[in-house]
């Protein structure tokens, strides 16, 4: 497909998602949502794919659109769905990135640009890898990281797709679990889900007071 239809659909795909999430603002709680994509049938798999695909482009929390696919259609088929439009969306932002160039991701990245020379001078593929399994950058951060790092793009997507797997689950069967309303389902993977935030609290607390040791 040439590059001026795609980015076409993708401008047409994100005009008709923004008047959606316009016309329903009011709909944004999980159950809210979630009942209003069931409304739509067969329709609300698209929906829900194309909300993951695009999700970085409404600033949506992967563990809230994680959850989401959860709560909609299951553990395993929502996983499914989340993790391949998720990784088709990260790839999106990976060429992105590579268009714009290194300075773009700079200061989009802020102060975590020190990171990207590390990513860009190392095993790329293991790095992608390591930073979609351990949550110290947010998702979308490690797809602009991607996109200006020398990592081909096969093994990038096979990285992000492999990476992305743990998490996704975790969160899709959190979802799933808001489901049944039961304490004793929903304290186990909540329970992780608050250690694996824990790892980039201590990560930023760690890389804060590097810097400020350069400092003084």
């Amino acid at each position: 497909m040439p590059k001026k239809v795609l980015i076409a659909v993708i401008i047409f795909v994100l005009i008709i998602l923004i008047a959606f999430a316009i016309r329903h603002s009011h709909t944004i709680s999980i159950y809210n949502l979630g009942y209003l994509l069931k409304s739509f049938g067969e329709w609300s798999y698209v929906l829900f794919f194309l909300l993951c695909v695009f999700r970085s482009f409404f600033l949506l929390p992967c563990g809230f659109t994680s959850a989401l696919g959860g709560l909609l259609f299951g553990t395993i088929k929502g996983s499914l769905i989340t993790l391949i439009g998720y990784t088709l969306g990260s790839v999106i932002l990976f060429y992105l990135s590579r268009i714009l160039g290194k300075d773009w991701v700079r200061k989009f990245l802020k102060n975590k640009a020190s990171l990207l020379e590390k990513v860009v001078t190392q095993n790329s593929f293991l790095s992608i890898l390591i930073l979609r399994v351990v949550p110290i950058l947010p998702f979308d951060a490690v797809s602009c990281i991607g996109g200006v790092s020398d990592v081909k793009t096969t093994d990038y997507v096979m990285a992000t797709f492999i990476g992305s797997l743990p998490g996704v689950f975790l969160y899709v069967y959190f979802g799933e679990t808001l489901k049944s309303f039961s304490f004793r389902q929903i304290i186990v993977p909540l329970c992780i889900i608050i250690l694996l935030s824990m790892v980039s609290v201590i990560y930023k607390l760690i890389e804060r007071h590097r810097i400020n040791q350069k400092h003084t």
